[in-house]
């Protein structure tokens, strides 16, 4: 399991609105039961008891598996997310590694774009994407406005960690800018 799949946030997002949903519902069929006198409420108040249960059983997971990520991982911290998405294009591109997460390119392990379909299912889902860079140092995650840059973020970021940091000009398309790495 990655560093990724544990602080998948949309994971717990999901959890979190699955509890609130199953305990509106337990009120909801006690207070039917109450009024109605009819037990086929009860027993749906009960199955929506056993939901939350369940729900709340894999919330109490997912936060034991960050806590033990966090556990093993105590000299540094292991997840850090940098928003972009209210940066240029040009402060994107002239940026560095090393000034937007204190990494160098060389401790760079591995930087793929994250394109999640769970993701464009969540509320108020705007057509973010994101970055994910394994370091020796830990994973970070930066959030971009697009595809298009993400994916020229993962060519630049894999570009300057194989030593030929140099994006040419036709892969910019529409970006209009002309900046050399």
């Amino acid at each position: 399991m990655t560093v990724f799949q544990v602080f998948d946030s949309a994971n717990l997002d999901r959890c979190r609105f699955y509890i609130g949903m199953t305990a509106f519902l337990v009120c909801f069929f006690f207070v039917v039961a109450l009024v109605t006198q009819n037990s086929f409420w009860l027993i749906l108040a009960g199955i929506s008891v056993f939901s939350w249960l369940a729900a709340m059983a894999f919330w109490f997971r997912q936060r034991q598996k960050i806590r033990a990520f966090l556990q093993a991982h105590p000299l540094h911290e292991p997840y850090r997310c940098i928003d972009t998405t209210f940066f240029s294009e040009q402060e994107i591109l002239s940026a560095s590694l090393d000034k937007l997460t204190c990494c160098r390119y060389d401790e760079v392990l591995q930087a793929y774009h994250n394109d999640n379909p769970w993701e464009k299912t969540r509320p108020g889902y705007k057509g973010m994407h994101t970055v994910s860079v394994s370091t020796q140092q830990g994973a970070i995650l930066i959030r971009v406005s697009d595809g298009q840059r993400a994916e020229l973020l993962v060519r630049w970021i894999n570009g300057k960690k194989a030593g030929n940091g140099t994006v040419q000009l036709e892969e910019l398309d529409n970006w209009s800018v002309k900046t050399r790495f």
